[in-house]
C-alpha cells in the first residue's frame, strides 16, 4: 500500500505542472497585450508624429535612438519572470563604432541588442523590416533589410558610421531552433572590412529558452548577454582574410557558447558588470 507521502507527491506534481502552465500562458498573454497596445497605440503614432513635425536633424535622430534603447530596456524588465544579466569584462562602452555580431536565438534578441547603446543600426531580415507592428518604427531608425545586400547599402552604412553609429548583424541569418550556433555568413565580416571597423562579438544565452523559435509562449528564465573583446577587421582587398575571419569567428562562437552553457546551466556565473 503506498505511503501517505507518495500519495501526496503524486497529487502535488500535476498540480505544480498545471500552475507552471497557467503562469506561462498568463505571461504570454500579458506580454502580447502590452506589445500590441504599446506598438499600435503609442510607439507607431509617436514615431510618425516625431518625424512629421519639424526638421529631421542629426540631434533629433539620436534622441529617437535613445528613446528606442530605453524602450527596449524597459520592455525586458516588464516581462514577468524574465531577467537579463549582462557581462562586460572588456569594459566596452560603445563610444567607438564597430560591426557588432551576435548569435540569434529568439525575437527577444533584438530587444537585448537595442538595450546596449542608442548609437546602433541593425540590419534585419525582410520579415522584420516589413512587420506590420513595428516595421515603421525601425525604418524611422534607419535600419535596413539585409536582403538588399551589403554592397547596395554600403555607402549609406558608411555614412551612418561616420555619424557615430555602430552596425549590427546576426551572422547566422536566422534564429537557431535548438540554440546551437548555426553556420555564419560572410556579410558582417565583409562589411567590417569595407568600413574599416572592428568586429565586436556579443553572446546570448537563454533567449531561445525563454521564447523559442518554434513556439509563441514566454517561459520564465534568465537571459545572459556577454560582450566580448573587439577583433580588428581584415583589409577589404584581402578576400581570403575575410573568409578566414568568418571561419575563426564561427569557431570562437561554437567554443565559447559551449563554455557559457557549462557555466550557466550549472548555476556558476562569473562576475558581471
Amino acid at each position: 500500500m503506498p505511503s501517505a507521502d507518495l500519495s501526496h507527491d503524486s497529487i502535488a506534481r500535476p498540480r505544480r505542472a498545471l500552475l507552471r502552465e497557467a503562469a506561462c500562458l498568463a505571461r504570454t498573454l500579458y506580454a502580447a497585450i502590452v506589445f500590441a497596445t504599446g506598438t499600435l497605440l503609442f510607439m507607431r503614432p509617436f514615431a510618425w508624429l516625431y518625424f512629421a513635425i519639424g526638421r529631421t536633424t542629426e540631434r533629433k535622430r539620436l534622441r529617437y535612438h535613445r528613446w528606442m534603447s530605453r524602450i527596449a530596456r524597459t520592455a525586458l524588465r516588464l516581462i514577468p519572470g524574465v531577467r537579463l544579466t549582462v557581462r562586460n569584462l572588456a569594459g566596452e562602452d560603445f563610444t567607438r563604432q564597430a560591426v557588432i555580431v551576435c548569435n540569434h536565438q529568439s525575437h527577444l534578441d533584438l530587444l537585448c541588442i537595442l538595450s546596449l547603446t542608442p548609437r546602433l543600426i541593425i540590419l534585419t531580415n525582410d520579415w522584420v523590416w516589413h512587420n506590420p507592428f513595428y516595421g515603421s518604427i525601425i525604418r524611422h531608425a534607419e535600419f535596413y533589410p539585409v536582403s538588399d545586400g551589403v554592397e547596395r547599402n554600403l555607402e549609406r552604412l558608411r555614412g551612418l558610421a561616420r555619424r557615430g553609429y555602430s552596425v549590427m548583424m546576426f551572422p547566422e541569418g536566422t534564429r537557431s531552433a535548438d540554440c546551437r550556433i548555426l553556420r555564419f555568413h560572410q556579410g558582417a565580416f565583409r562589411l567590417a572590412a569595407e568600413l574599416g571597423l572592428d568586429v565586436l562579438p556579443v553572446f546570448l544565452h537563454g533567449a531561445g529558452l525563454v521564447m523559442p523559435k518554434r513556439g509563441v509562449r514566454l517561459y520564465a528564465g534568465r537571459i545572459f548577454m556577454e560582450i566580448g573583446a573587439r577583433q580588428k577587421a581584415p583589409s577589404p582587398d584581402d578576400e581570403g582574410a575575410v573568409r578566414r575571419m568568418r571561419a575563426e569567428m564561427h569557431r570562437y562562437y561554437v567554443e565559447h557558447y559551449a563554455e557559457l552553457c557549462r557555466e550557466l546551466e550549472t548555476g556558476r556565473v562569473k562576475n558581471t558588470e
